[in-house]
Formats: structure tokens, sequence, C-alpha cells
């Protein structure tokens, strides 16, 4: 761990990751005069995404899930909470858990987050989904749902966030933050994976 902080990562998993990386770009390497710029491109990415993905069952813990599982079967009321691309894992958490007939709310920004102060209660669970769990709507969010004693849970790409020793459940997902040439949905298909994961889990 002291290595790969020294040599600029923020942890094992980060520093196993690019080794990853570095060695199927190494093993992709194809005759430019047989293949197309549009094939490589296409396998190099989705290489990427595929050594991503199959971190998660190294990278994220099981009791955390659980825990999740369980507090979503006995929350009064649940909303998810994220931004930008974690919005859109916010939907797909909605939408997926409709077929089980439980009903959960998005809020996609910080106005939104200001008008339900008054109504959240103690037995509402909170989800956050955050890449970094630095933006402002996290820290309003964490603050509400606390001041109501209501259940916290983080989905976050931040194994170092300050947040992990308040929430209820704090669920870690393998990092995206060292792809090149980022887009601005480039955590969305971790979350997708996370989130089919937690549906296999709750309807087991």
């Amino acid at each position: 761990m002291r290595f790969c902080k020294k040599v600029g990562y923020s942890g094992y998993n980060e520093f196993k990751f690019d080794c990853i990386k570095y060695v199927n770009s190494i093993n992709n390497i194809v005759d430019e005069n047989v293949s197309t710029p549009l094939i490589t491109s296409v396998g190099k990415v989705s290489n990427l995404y595929s050594d991503i993905i199959k971190l998660m069952e190294k990278v994220v813990d099981e009791k955390e899930i659980l825990k999740l599982v369980e507090q979503i079967k006995v929350a009064k009321r649940i909303r998810a909470v994220g931004v930008v691309n974690s919005s859109l894992a916010c939907l797909q958490l909605r939408y997926a858990f409709l077929m089980f007939g439980i009903e959960i709310s998005v809020v996609q920004s910080l106005e939104e987050l200001k008008t339900i102060d008054l109504m959240l209660k103690e037995d509402d669970l909170t989800i956050i989904f955050s890449v970094s769990a630095k933006h402002d709507i996290v820290h309003k969010a964490i603050e509400l749902t606390k001041n109501s004693n209501g259940t916290l849970s983080i989905i976050t790409m931040n194994s170092e966030s300050k947040h992990k020793e308040i929430a209820d459940s704090f669920i870690v997902l393998p990092s995206v933050s060292n792809l090149k040439n980022q887009s601005l949905l480039d955590s969305v298909p971790i979350f997708s994976v996370f989130i089919e994961i937690l549906i296999f889990y709750y309807s087991a």
C-alpha cells in the first residue's frame, strides 16, 4: 500500500487495475495493415470495461451489498440521489425495483433535495450514487439524512471517502478515473452492472 501511494495511486486496487490495463494494451497490439482503426478502438474500449467489471468481485464487499438489500426491504420510503452520470444510475435503480413493487424517488439536483428536507423521516432510506462522493449534493443529502435519523447508503468509486464511517452501508466500486479520453458517461456501465448485481441479491 505504501509503495502504491508513493508512485501516485490512491491504493492497491487502482495500481492493480493499471497493471491489468497495461498488460491488455500489449496483448491488443495488432498489425495495422490487417485491422482497421475502428475495430482496434472497439476492442480496446470493450476490454478496458471488461477488466474493470472483473475487478468487482475483488473490490465490492458482499457484506455491504447484503446490508443495502436489508435496508431496501425495511425502508418506508427510498430516495436515490445523484447528478450527471450518477443520476442515470438512480433512474436505472428506480426502474429495476419497480418490478418488485418498490417505488424509489430520484433526486437529481441540490434544489430538489432541499425541497424534501421536512419530508425525511427516520424510517427512510437515502441511496447516494457518486463517483467521488465529493459533490455538494452528496454533502447535503448526508446532512439531511442524518438530521432525520434516516438510513444512509453510499455507492461510490472513492474508497478514501471520509463518509465511509458515517454511512449505514458503504459500497466501493472499481474506479474508472484512470481511463483515458473519459466522457461524461464513463462510470455509467460500472454503476449499471452493480445495480444488476444488487437486483440479483435482492431477488435471491
